[in-house]
């Protein structure tokens, strides 16, 4: 559920800064959009208000700003299988965070498109993401099961996750190239153990997670 958004009384100081931190560091190719801020959860209800990714972006460059701030970020993080491959992507150089590591597809924030009745469809955001991320459909899409909702401590965000059931011939259909991965891919399940090893200290950690959770 969505709260009213509560917005941010910052100081002319902190106005500047924020200002100055974002044109300055920011890539060209960052958006000014809205990410889901964590309220709170209490009988099995999320409660979240939207917020300027701005706002997020320099919390995370400046500490002051960050105890200020206090924006904890929800996002959404999918395990994508057919009957025996996972999608895997190798993180751009475009990306903010955990740049050219491998994480499990799809991952991304939830926005405020399809809000209905104050309420957020979590389906439709996992396939709004996919589809952004792989060029693969809600027609190729069998099943989304969710699974799991995270803290990440050393982000200090949430994540909900949910296992993507794709049939068997999503495997062999051209996926979309986009500025998120330099590289993305299937990788047969049988691989998984050998390709985590190999890749041990350059995966996100919450993809590590995850398939540890899927035992896969």
């Amino acid at each position: 559920m969505l709260s009213e958004a509560r917005g941010f009384e910052l100081s002319d100081n902190y106005k500047r800064m924020v200002d100055q931190i974002w044109y300055e560091n920011r890539s060209g190719h960052l958006f000014n959009g809205q990410i889901l801020n964590y309220i709170s959860f209490e009988n099995g209800v999320l409660l979240g208000e939207f917020v300027e990714y701005r706002f997020y972006y320099v919390q995370m460059k400046e500490q002051a700003l960050r105890d200020f701030l206090q924006i904890r970020p929800v996002a959404i993080s999918g395990v994508t299988t057919t009957a025996n491959k996972v999608l895997v992507g190798k993180r751009s150089e475009k990306v903010t965070e955990y740049k050219h590591f491998y994480e499990v597809v799809p991952s991304g924030g939830i926005d405020s498109e399809g809000v209905v009745d104050n309420k957020i469809d979590l389906y439709k955001q996992f396939e709004k993401e996919l589809w952004e991320e792989s060029g693969l459909s809600s027609t190729d899409i069998r099943e989304i099961v969710p699974f799991a909702f995270v803290y990440d401590k050393a982000r200090n965000s949430f994540e909900i996750c949910a296992e993507v059931h794709v049939n068997f011939l999503a495997a062999s259909e051209d996926l979309r190239e986009t500025d998120e991965y330099e590289k993305l891919g299937w990788v047969p399940k049988s691989d998984l153990a050998a390709f985590k090893k190999k890749h041990a200290h350059e995966c996100v950690p919450l993809t590590l997670f995850l398939l540890q959770q899927k035992n896969l």
